[in-house]
């Protein structure tokens, strides 16, 4: 075919006659070969035909020659169908030696100055039978190694198809030869696969798709078809080589990956807890995945989420503990551990649990780390610890309350029977007027009953939790001076200098009148109480923090510095802690002590023995508003 080529390539492009054709097919080093015009009249022979078939230079027709089949009837054929090419084998008869022999005829029909001739080239069987071994043997190798392969002519045309390739699309020879690769591959293929085959077909570019296979001999079977062109740069031509790679159990494993994946991740989102894994290799750490949980718990957006930096979506604090739990974990031999963390952005408790898992084979170790939400549990144990807490005060309060009542009831309990004695007497001798006195008497000891169990009934309240209070918007001056008012005859039968100052008038604050003006007449009535000469005085004055502030200063016997903590529990009275001169159950300034607190203000006592006591309250200021006026 080579030989034929030159030879046409040559003719062409001289345009020559036939006399100058000999030193153009003589120079190409041609051999056995002739051209011949349409009816069959030789017009040149080659010297190596000549000599091949022994005939004399004076042959003039090709009817001369003894064929079979005759090959001047296929000339003339040829001429009559307009047949460019054709190649066929036929027998020589040599009559001078009486033989036989087998040739290939390669016959081209071709056009010079506008006339039509015949190119015969003959070439031994046994040339054309080593290229049929090598071919069967390439053959072979193909179909023993299992390898598809289709190839097609410059015209897209299939020209060759392994036995497996057949197998693959389920079609024999028959159904394939000559048919475009086009039309057996698009039934495979979608709209959008066929633009870029026939594009890749256009440019000779290399082209690869995966396509399913299913019909009854191969059911969900894939394949990874590619299409190489190759450019015979002898022949001037391209060919396609279609190969065909069955990638079905790579497909089916992957895909059972990614089942497998979806199951595990589906399992994982639906855990409760949060739940991420880090790996670290060669002392790099990279985030691997997360649950749902994670991203919600962190606020992350899964979609903008960048694993190379993860560390700047986690709370700083967090983030440490997690490293430091980590180092904890490869230094214990525990592959567990757990820590309680506080994350204050959003207010909770976690409870981080970490285990590992090494992956020996890439020297890679994955930690996993969950954070269970334990708030709920946390606020129910503080609230126990808390109720715990208020039921041994309660327990100690009523402790307090039965050691101390043995004193504070006995003692007007033994005076009302002495009263009840006297006035037995009295009756008896009919003086009235004894009885009168003693009456008066029992009424001041019964008063004073109730007034420790009302104190006594709101210390426990206050220590339960469970006092109400009802605030409201007042000036605390108003009752500084109603209490200054109630309480300055008590102070004026004992010849004290009782006074009220006020440097701002309008000290607004948020309290429950009340309970405020209770705190203000307990403390007032200490101060008269332990106010044997000399002053009491209340004062009122805007602070340098802007509270208002609220001073009672007397100049009574003071307190040692080491009991002041003492006077502020219940029954508590400093003369205890050497003798007891005044009466009182000690509850009246750990009230006002207790309220003051519970009512948002601070309660503060200074004070020096005999020099006097100054007890400071503080509240904060509120924008003053038309409110509750006292009449």
């Amino acid at each position: 075919m080579e030989t034929i080529n030159n030879i046409i390539d040559n003719i062409a492009k001289h345009q020559t006659d036939s006399d100058s054709s000999e030193h153009i097919i003589n120079s190409a080093k041609l051999a056995n070969f002739m051209f011949v015009d349409e009816t069959g009249l030789i017009l040149y022979k080659s010297d190596s035909f000549c000599a091949e078939f022994d005939l004399v230079r004076d042959l003039k027709s090709i009817d001369e020659l003894q064929t079979d089949p005759d090959i001047s009837l296929i000339i003339k054929g040829m001429n009559y169908n307009k047949t460019d090419r054709l190649s066929l084998e036929l027998l020589f008869y040599f009559v001078r030696q009486s033989e036989v022999k087998d040739y290939l005829v390669q016959i081209n029909r071709i056009t010079l100055l506008n006339k039509k001739f015949f190119l015969l080239l003959f070439e031994e069987p046994k040339i054309y039978k080593v290229f049929e071994n090598k071919i069967n043997t390439l053959q072979h190798a193909l179909e023993r190694g299992n390898i598809p392969v289709l190839i097609a002519d410059e015209e897209y045309k299939t020209k060759y198809v392994t036995q497996n390739f057949e197998e693959i699309l389920d079609k024999n020879i028959e159904d394939l030869y000559d048919k475009p690769i086009f039309d057996i591959l698009i039934s495979y293929l979608t709209e959008s696969d066929e633009t870029i085959l026939l594009h890749a077909m256009e440019t000779k570019k290399p082209w690869s798709k995966v396509i399913s296979i299913n019909h009854p001999k191969k059911e969900n079977a894939f394949y990874d078809i590619s299409i190489t062109p190759e450019f015979d740069s002898s022949l001037r031509k391209w060919s396609y080589i279609l190969s065909a790679y069955d990638i079905t159990d790579y497909i089916l494993k992957n895909r059972t990956l990614k089942k497998e994946e979806a199951r595990l991740r589906g399992i994982i989102n639906n855990i409760a807890d949060s739940l991420f894994v880090i790996k670290i290799k060669n002392k790099l750490t990279n985030f691997e995945i997360g649950n749902d949980r994670f991203f919600e718990t962190f606020h992350i957006d899964k979609n903008k989420f960048d694993a190379s930096l993860f560390e700047k979506h986690f709370d700083v604090d967090l983030w440490n503990t997690v490293k430091q739990m980590i180092v904890q974990a490869d230094q214990s031999k525990s592959k567990y551990s757990s820590y309680k963390f506080y994350y204050k952005k959003v207010d909770k408790y976690y409870d981080i649990g970490i285990t590992y898992v090494d992956n020996k084979f890439d020297d890679e170790r994955y930690y996993i780390i969950t954070l269970r939400d334990i708030t709920v549990k946390e606020n129910y144990e503080k609230h126990l610890e808390s109720a715990y807490a208020k039921e041994r005060e309660l327990n100690k309060l009523k402790t307090l309350i039965l050691h101390n009542m043995s004193h504070e009831l006995r003692t007007p309990a033994n005076a009302m029977m002495g009263y009840t004695e006297i006035i037995e007497d009295a009756i008896e001798s009919k003086d009235y007027d004894t009885v009168s006195q003693i009456s008066i008497s029992v009424k001041e000891i019964l008063g004073k009953l109730i007034n420790l169990f009302t104190n006594i009934i709101e210390l426990s309240s206050i220590e339960s939790g469970e006092y109400e209070v009802e605030i409201v918007r007042i000036n605390c001056n108003q009752v500084l001076q109603s209490v200054f008012n109630k309480k300055f005859a008590e102070a004026l039968s004992k010849n004290l200098n009782f006074s009220f100052e006020s440097r701002d008038k309008n000290l607004f604050i948020k309290t429950d009148w009340v309970k405020f003006e209770k705190i203000i007449r307990e403390i007032v009535d200490n101060a008269i109480k332990f106010t044997q000469e000399g002053s009491v005085k209340i004062e009122s004055f805007l602070n340098e923090y802007h509270d208002a502030e609220i001073r009672i200063i007397d100049t009574g016997e003071g307190i040692e510095e080491e009991n002041i903590k003492k006077i502020l529990e219940p029954f508590q009275q400093e003369a205890e802690f050497y003798t007891r001169s005044y009466e009182g159950n000690g509850l009246g300034i750990t009230i006002s002590h207790k309220l003051t607190s519970l009512l948002g203000g601070k309660f503060k006592i200074e004070s020096k023995k005999n020099k006097g006591t100054v007890v400071t309250l503080t509240f904060p200021t509120v924008s003053p508003r038309p409110t509750i006026e006292l009449e």
